[in-house]
């Protein structure tokens, strides 16, 4: 990847937009704020008034006008209502939104054509492709609601099956076009179920042995995908053996061939796979399938460092041009610097730079050859290794603490590096680049759109979604500030998806230096300095955290029920309230609120960095694996050093946590210029 700061490009301010109050603002906030707690007439009310003054808020004001009539059960006033916003609003980001209110008051009224139609009418601009899968399989479901349109959904279906990227979609998806006599719709639906796992499911589409077509290599493949699934695992393999022996040079042979060998991996048994693989790569070389399998072997080789190194080195060479061969080299390079054989792990480092200077693994692969060199005593070495590490990606860890050992080693470096940041107490351990101040440019005013853009995403509200990717409507070429304040708004993300739609195909790719400020942003920077200010924590490194946990998502909720912004667990957040005097219940009690998420999370930060005397290594983990952890492991390890503590870190989870935020923290220093340092921050 190409480096801001080896480039030669200059580090400049983010551009400073006019903004101000937009009109009807307060009664919009007030509006949702009575919605939240179901109060629906006073939220009508106020967003009446909202759409009474006016202003650019006035389509969304009705929109959640509508809103209000359907939860309290005109669902016929809401659907006119939602009509209305189409007619006398008909173009702008509005209408996705409208629309989807519109279908789910159609759906609720069982009128499931018309719910379907306004779904899929969502889907006629651009939209990402998890917002498209979302409103087909919308659209599918009203469709299924009615026996005579089920011809109309099984194309949806379809296509979902085939690309979906949640798995839950596809296999929901597989469950309808099973529906369909069409054998190719069936084989299908039974596939997707098998790559879904859901093996029991795909049990009951699979045709009697008897059948016609029940023994075309396709089906049973299938099948014995469901022997094994289903802990049959004896019966499968015999079955894939066989397919694999009476269908040569098919796909159904290298797919069972793959699947045969994985099912004996997965049950230890590494000897009998073994003439798989090699089987594999003997009559099918090059292959996907050959790949995968390479790669399992090495994945499965469990407590078996350096035979896992050796088929990582192996996957390098049989498939250079593998996008994990790379990570290969990489993860053999760390596996033999963890069992002492230091010179095979400076080989396949020194094989990872050499083959893939352009690699995302850059940074850690010099980095991690440069230790190595050090403790060789090799000077210049390790110093040339640490310069070349600093060229890899701004957020990676690894580019920041080559740049503390540099400076460690006395070396001048051709890229300046700026203070330390303080990690470990007063201890130096990453550096950021220098970031020197220059000349804000004169501000812009912003129309409309930004201003909803700002407006909604600093209060986390989905119509900020709505905004930016209506926003891909009006490229090819947009504004770089159009990026910057979607980004600065919370949704980096999206901002990243309409680069990718918007931009010029050379400065596409998301590392190109144009866009690493869209990547870092200063979102919710008022609450963040805010809140910074409370608590004592430094804004980018609040900022470093929520770009991890969540890159800045106010609705996101993980598997495990941890929300918001700083992904707070809702039982860490109620014990904060009870110790807190800072900390409320309407904190708690409305996690998807930015404020409130940096707010909670920012204090419980601070609670473990108190408790790590300083050291954001111990407190960060402590934050990602819990305190108890923590002092576990800082017992176990003895008072290790800093690096070693990080790299001993037993969660991996925790480990790449910890990197991923002192990388981030890296990259907003070197990105912004702060008129203070951070606190304990190195004089040189």
């Amino acid at each position: 990847m190409v480096s801001l700061f080896s480039t030669g490009y200059g580090c400049v301010l983010v551009l400073s937009l006019v903004a101000g109050a937009l009109p009807g603002e307060e009664a919009y906030l007030e509006a949702r704020d009575f919605e939240r707690g179901a109060r629906y007439a006073d939220a009508l009310s106020a967003f009446d008034g909202c759409a009474g003054a006016g202003g650019p808020l006035t389509p969304y004001a009705l929109i959640g006008a509508a809103r209000c009539r359907a939860h309290g059960g005109s669902r016929a006033d809401a659907i006119a209502g939602y009509q209305r916003v189409l007619e006398a609003h008909p173009s702008g980001p509005w209408t996705g939104m409208a629309l989807a209110g519109l279908a789910e008051a159609l759906r609720l009224e069982k009128r499931f054509p018309e719910a379907a139609g306004a779904y899929l009418k969502i889907l006629d601009r651009p939209a990402p492709s998890s917002w498209r899968d979302r409103y087909r399989w919308q659209a599918v479901l009203c469709l299924a609601e009615d026996p005579a349109a089920l011809d109309k959904a099984l194309p949806l279906c379809r296509t979902l099956c085939a690309e979906a990227g949640s798995s839950r979609i596809r296999l929901d998806a597989a469950q309808v076009l099973a529906k369909s006599a069409d054998p190719v719709d069936r084989f299908a639906a039974a596939y997707a179920m098998v790559k879904s796992g859901a093996y029991a499911d795909a049990s009951g589409l699979l045709p009697k042995e008897e059948e016609a077509g029940a023994a075309e290599p396709g089906w049973a493949y299938l099948r014995a995908r469901v022997f094994i699934g289903l802990r049959e695992a004896e019966q499968g393999r015999a079955l894939l053996q066989r397919i694999a022996a009476a269908h040569p040079q098919t796909e159904w042979a290298r797919l069972s061939l793959m699947h045969h060998a994985r099912s004996l991996l997965a049950g230890g048994q590494h000897e009998k796979a073994g003439p798989l693989l090699e089987t594999l790569l003997t009559g099918y070389p090059g292959s996907e399938e050959a790949a995968e399998t390479v790669w399992r072997f090495a994945e499965l080789s469990s407590g078996r460092e350096e035979t896992a190194a050796r088929y990582y080195l192996r996957f390098a060479s049989l498939f250079p041009d593998d996008a994990r061969a790379d990570d290969a080299l990489l993860l053999a390079g760390r596996l033999y610097s963890d069992t002492g054989r230091n010179t095979e792990a400076i080989a396949a480092f020194g094989r990872l730079i050499e083959s893939y200077p352009g690699s995302r693994f850059l940074a850690d692969a010099a980095y991690q050859r440069g230790d190595l060199r050090a403790r060789g005593r090799d000077k210049e070495g390790a110093a040339a290794d640490f310069e070349l590490a600093t060229r890899g990606d701004l957020g990676n860890y690894y580019v920041h603490r080559a740049l503390q050992r540099l400076h460690e080693l006395g070396h001048t470096n051709p890229v300046k590096p700026g203070p330390a940041l303080p990690v470990c107490g007063r201890d130096s351990f990453v550096r950021p680049f220098a970031c020197e101040e220059t000349p804000a440019p004169a501000p812009m005013a912003e129309g409309d759109e930004l201003a909803r853009v700002r407006f909604f995403g600093a209060h986390g509200f989905e119509e900020g979604e709505w905004e930016a990717v209506a926003l891909a409507a009006g490229g090819p070429e947009l504004p770089q500030t159009v990026y910057e304040t979607v980004a600065a708004a919370g949704l980096p993300t999206l901002a990243l998806w309409l680069i990718g739609v918007c931009a010029p195909e050379a400065e596409r790719d998301v590392y190109h230096p144009r866009w690493w400020r869209v990547q870092f942003p200063r979102a919710y920077w008022d609450d963040v300095q805010s809140i910074a200010g409370e608590t004592g924590l430094d804004p980018y490194l609040i900022l470093s955290v929520c770009r991890q946990e969540s890159f800045f998502r106010a609705g996101v909720v993980s598997p495990a029920g941890a929300t918001g912004v700083m992904q707070l667990m809702p039982g860490t957040a109620q014990w904060l309230a009870s110790v807190e005097p800072s900390v409320g219940r309407e904190h708690v009690d409305h996690l998807t609120h930015p404020a409130n998420s940096l707010r909670l999370g920012a204090y419980y930060l601070m609670r473990m960095i108190a408790r790590s005397d300083g050291n954001l290594i111990y407190a960060l983990a402590s934050y990602n694996a819990g305190p108890g952890n923590v002092s576990k492991w800082r017992k176990q390890l003895g008072g290790a050093p800093p690096e070693a503590f990080l790299e001993a870190i037993p969660f991996t989870e925790t480990r790449h946590f910890v990197k991923r935020v002192l990388g981030n923290y890296g990259a907003y220093y070197s990105l912004y210029p702060r008129k203070t340092r951070p606190n304990n921050a190195e004089d040189s």
